[in-house]
């Protein structure tokens, strides 16, 4: 029996190849792997952000108070200047560049009362998959969006949104 033929009886080549690939995916993993995946979020000093999706657009708000990753800054109401035109009964999306989903997503709706004051109206209805339905009369709106993450921290993002 030949040397090659004995080495594929036994499995050599196959037993060795595998093994080789293990050790290199471990050898991976300990190097680049497991330093992003096992890095606790409050120990990421990036606060999340909170973007607005609607009809494939992606919108930008005004970032206010938060706490994260042992930093809390506090912001006065600042009034959004840009606008996002939405439909009556339309569907918003949030969009969050987090790991790890919030505990909790607040969505409060307010508007601007003659003294330039923020005067909450209500919340927008969840949808379930961060999506939420605009159950709003015609007029300009503020949404505070505020997402919690239990033991980690809170950011609170505004945006102006016209409903038509």
């Amino acid at each position: 029996m030949s040397e090659d033929v004995y080495a594929r009886k036994e499995g050599f080549p196959t037993k060795v190849v595998m093994l080789l690939l293990a050790g290199i995916v471990t050898v991976f993993w300990f190097i680049i792997g497991q330093g992003y995946f096992d890095m606790s979020p409050s120990e990421d000093p990036t606060t999340p952000t909170i973007w607005l999706v609607y009809e494939n657009g992606v919108y930008s708000g005004i970032r206010e108070s938060y706490c994260w990753a042992d930093k809390c800054v506090d912001v006065e109401f600042q009034e959004p200047m840009g606008m996002i035109d939405v439909t009556e009964g339309s569907l918003l999306e949030l969009l969050m560049n987090s790991r790890i989903r919030p505990t909790v997503v607040n969505t409060r709706v307010f508007v601007i009362d003659t003294f330039d004051n923020p005067m909450q109206m209500g919340e927008l209805l969840s949808e379930g998959n961060n999506m939420y339905k605009i159950d709003l009369q015609k007029g300009v709106y503020i949404l505070h969006l505020q997402a919690i993450w239990q033991d980690l921290g809170d950011v609170n993002y505004a945006f102006k949104i016209r409903v038509n």
